[in-house]
């Protein structure tokens, strides 16, 4: 058996305590002790998973609370566990699993939250424009991050009444919300993310106007 069959092996065990059987065989020591350091390994590296999709999607968990987003989290880490040592690139799918979620369907507008959000997290680590003798009106559009989404539902204003720092604040605005399609320009200034809510009509154009000026740089 090679690394990878072995690797593939403890992947396995990790995501489901019934792989267990599968690894101990590969393991010196005694069974039960290694049980119980795979059971402690798994419960960290679930945490730490849980703990990056928290920084990473922060309104999301505000929205459904911590318990249900702790469950969220751990059922997404068995159909989605990390392929990379970097935390930050971890959770790319959670939008589109929340779209599929059962638990989650009473809830409709999560999974373009989330995809706002990991747009807002995108944006934080993007690395800055180089610079190029195209330039666009409106200069937004060259900023590092940039990135327009369009949804059926108030995906910036709802991701904005979250940044209230108060709970009756954001009480209030929640009431304020308006459920109509919304567009969402997110892009970085400096070291911080901005988010701007935008009619769709307005942001189809940006889309568009976007999507011709990449293809000119190509």
């Amino acid at each position: 058996m090679d690394l990878s069959q072995q690797q593939g092996i403890f992947a396995s065990a990790l995501k489901d305590p019934a792989n267990n059987a599968f690894l101990l065989p590969l393991l010196m020591g005694e069974i039960e002790s290694n049980q119980k350091r795979i059971g402690l390994y798994r419960g960290n590296v679930v945490a730490n998973a849980q703990r990056a999709l928290s920084a990473i999607y922060p309104v999301l968990q505000e929205i459904v609370g911590e318990a249900f987003f702790a469950g969220l989290a751990r059922v997404f880490w068995q159909i989605q566990a990390p392929d990379s040592g970097d935390w930050n690139q971890y959770g790319r799918q959670l939008p589109h699993f929340l779209a599929e979620f059962e638990h989650a369907q009473h809830l409709p507008y999560l999974s373009d939250v989330a995809r706002l959000e990991w747009a807002v997290h995108q944006a934080v680590y993007a690395a800055d424009e180089p610079e190029n003798e195209i330039r666009a009106e409106p200069d937004v559009l060259w900023r590092p991050g940039t990135q327009i989404l369009i949804s059926a539902y108030p995906i910036a204003d709802i991701w904005l009444a979250h940044q209230a720092f108060h709970s009756d604040e954001l009480s209030q605005r929640l009431e304020q919300l308006q459920w109509v399609e919304q567009g969402a320009l997110i892009f970085r200034e400096g070291f911080a993310v901005k988010v701007l809510a935008l009619p769709v009509d307005q942001a189809q154009v940006l889309e568009e106007y976007q999507q011709t000026l990449k293809e000119k740089i190509i």
